[in-house]
């Protein structure tokens, strides 16, 4: 990773240092503003809207322990993770028949402008600090601000609302020599608080597995190292003004075995990646307050750096020498204005938004033919949310986006949404959304070139019509939900198959994503917990009527968890849980004739917490052992896995 940050231009570290150094001159002066406006009112901050939509919220507080972040995110119905080789290797999400692109991530809402290879990729991504992420399936994340062509997933780290202390260390080992510490501490008192967690991880990542011949094979070259760090402060000037700042970074060299079928092409091959990320927010509640209405004000601004080195010796394409050097960042901020009623029994919110982003690539190819290009293009969007409740029973929501970009063709917007929720008894909802959506091509898509993936500069922006509607039930005991969702897509990207060996970025035609999602939540008896989930998917090119690849027809989850710590004397927390998924066959091209088979795979975990200080942890993974798994590009996936954690946290009080 020493050679992620070698010197660059002198010219491109003075762009930089302008968008750093207005960070830094913003992260002085508006706290000092902050305290210059001082004074006391009583205050009442704007809630959230509501998505009318299908949204959850996956508890991710001990994912790296258990040695795999995206499998609690695959849980979910409407979600699908592809995953490229195990732990440590590229791994995209998936929502309703997207393509991982499509898919919006965020951090705390700040979106994350720097896209990892073939979308925003989550496997090889170290998230120290985070302890959630809420799913917005279709238009919901609209109501999150969100910009998503079909899908938004939102990581959220930990806020402290009382005076203490507290730290943890964890240590984990498993599979493939695979190990991993991740540590962290917090302190917060009445006005302020600062907290700082890190993760490093390191696999030999080496498996057996049997390619579609059934002969057996060993994946070769599927190493990781990996580490990651964030720090976060924050402090309240009074109950009505709030400034916060972070700073994240995540590393990773690891090996790059290629297609299965070319292992002995890429037995070299390294990719270094590393990722960044300040930011800085302020808030001020009730700058205006009268008998009607309230006005807050929120800012926010973000720079975002990505690095990315990818070296063959021995190159596939030719043979020699190649390596890329592609140099990503950007910066952006957002103004948003809360105005909302004062009045309780008949809420009402409007938030009024402005954002600017601007972007930069460069890269450089050297081998054989050596190359460069250097690309800029900026953003800048307005929007406008609404959410009106006019009884307990009935709320909307509306929205109406629009944006200009300049560069790489330029893209001209007007993207309006509707949601509504019914709302007839407690514990019953019915809910239904539609909106227009857009997305353009990231620089990866028009421009990476990493031998066997390859961008394609001649591509349109995506643009979508999504719409859903369903059913939602909660009571003490039992949470269920069933939607239908539609969503149609124009000029869909896919990374797709030209040769047996080399993937691109295309347009295809239209496409039409429609199914339904089925999910319940049922305690059984006291110590007995049910969860199943379940997603049947339609994903088709509009004129032949195929199913567009990497799309299932189904996928599903049945699990259980037993609690036992009321057998266990002295314990305070335990629990068993086993869970059984599968999916349908899926196809890898647009003609469907490469396909990756049907499967189904079983995982089991144990915590037991014997005190407040302690927590031991095992999991396991594809307890089946299948050996024939593939990912969407054809890359097999590991066997039986198993891992092993434990961590020792403190808590104090001031």
């Amino acid at each position: 990773m020493t050679t992620l940050f070698a010197r660059r231009e002198r010219g491109r570290i003075l762009k930089r240092s302008a968008h750093i150094g207005l960070l830094v001159a913003a992260t002085v002066l508006v706290p000092k503003f902050l305290a210059a406006q001082e004074h006391r009112v009583e205050t009442r901050a704007s809630a959230p809207i509501h998505p009318t939509g299908v949204t959850s919220k996956v508890d991710l507080r001990d994912s790296f322990l258990d040695g795999d972040s995206q499998e609690e995110l695959e849980r979910e119905s409407g979600v699908e993770i592809r995953s490229h080789g195990g732990l440590g290797q590229p791994a995209y999400v998936l929502v309703r028949g997207s393509s991982p692109r499509q898919v919006a991530v965020s951090i705390d809402s700040v979106p994350l402008d720097v896209p990892f290879g073939v979308g925003t990729d989550l496997g090889t991504l170290l998230l120290p600090g985070v302890v959630s992420a809420d799913i917005y399936r279709g238009a919901a994340g609209i109501s999150a601000g969100a910009t998503g062509l079909n899908g938004t997933l939102d990581f959220r780290t930990q806020t402290r609302h009382s005076p203490g202390w507290g730290s943890h260390v964890g240590a984990l080992g498993g599979s493939n020599q695979t190990m991993g510490l991740q540590a962290g501490a917090w302190l917060a008192g009445t006005k302020s608080q600062v907290s700082f967690s890190a993760q490093t991880r390191a696999s030999e990542g080496d498996y057996d597995f049997v390619d579609a011949q059934g002969q057996e094979h060993r994946r070769i070259n599927n190493d990781h190292r990996a580490l990651g760090a964030a720090l976060t402060a924050s402090h309240a000037f009074s109950n009505v003004r709030h400034v916060g700042a972070s700073i994240r970074f995540s590393g990773t060299e690891r090996g790059s075995a290629g297609p299965a079928e070319f292992q002995e092409s890429f037995s070299d091959a390294r990719v270094e990646d590393a990722f960044g990320l300040g930011t800085l927010n302020a808030k001020q509640l009730n700058v205006i307050k009268n008998t009607y209405f309230s006005l807050d004000l929120e800012e926010s601004l973000d720079v975002q750096l990505r690095q990315n080195r990818y070296l063959n010796p021995d190159a596939f394409s030719g043979g020699g020498i190649l390596q890329t050097d592609s140099d990503f960042w950007s910066s952006g901020g957002t103004l948003n204005a809360a105005v909302y009623s004062s009045d309780l029994e008949s809420p009402w919110k409007v938030d009024l938004s402005v954002r600017f982003r601007h972007e930069s690539y460069q890269g450089e190819e050297s081998g054989e033919i050596r190359s460069s290009l250097e690309r800029s293009r900026s953003l800048a969007e307005t929007s406008t949310l609404a959410h009106y409740m006019p009884t307990h029973w009935l709320e909307f929501t509306g929205a109406i986006r629009a944006n200009i970009s300049q560069g790489d063709g330029g893209v001209s917007a007007f993207l309006p949404a509707f949601g509504a929720a019914l709302i007839p008894t407690e514990g019953f909802r019915l809910v239904g959304n539609v909106a227009r959506t857009l997305r353009r091509p990231d620089f990866d898509e028009l421009f990476l070139n990493l031998e066997s993936i390859r961008g394609n500069p001649d591509l349109e922006p995506e643009r979508a019509l999504v719409w859903d509607i369903g059913a939602e039930v909660a009571f003490e005991t039992i949470q269920a939900g069933l939607t239908f969702f539609q969503n149609n897509t124009e000029d869909m990207i896919l990374f797709l198959p030209i040769t047996s060996a080399v993937t691109e970025a295309q347009n295809i035609d239209p496409t039409r994503a429609y199914g339904l999602e089925a999910r319940l939540d049922w305690t059984l008896a006291k110590p007995v917990d049910l969860e199943l989930s379940g997603t049947w998917t339609r994903a088709e090119l509009a004129e032949t009527s195929d199913q567009v690849p990497h799309q299932p027809d189904f996928s599903g989850r049945v699990g259980a968890r037993l609690r036992l710590d009321q057998w266990i004397p002295g314990t305070q927390k335990a629990s068993l849980n086993a869970g059984l998924s599968g999916r349908s066959e899926t196809n890898l091209d647009t003609f469907g004739s490469i396909k990756a088979p049907a499967f189904a795979t079983m995982d089991a975990g144990l915590a037991w917490s014997p005190n407040a200080w302690l927590s031991l942890r095992a999991r396991g993974l594809n307890l089946f052992d299948r050996r024939d798994l593939t990912d969407s590009l054809q890359a097999p996936l590991p066997g039986r896995t198993i891992f092993v954690s434990a961590q020792i946290s403190t808590e104090g009080a001031l």
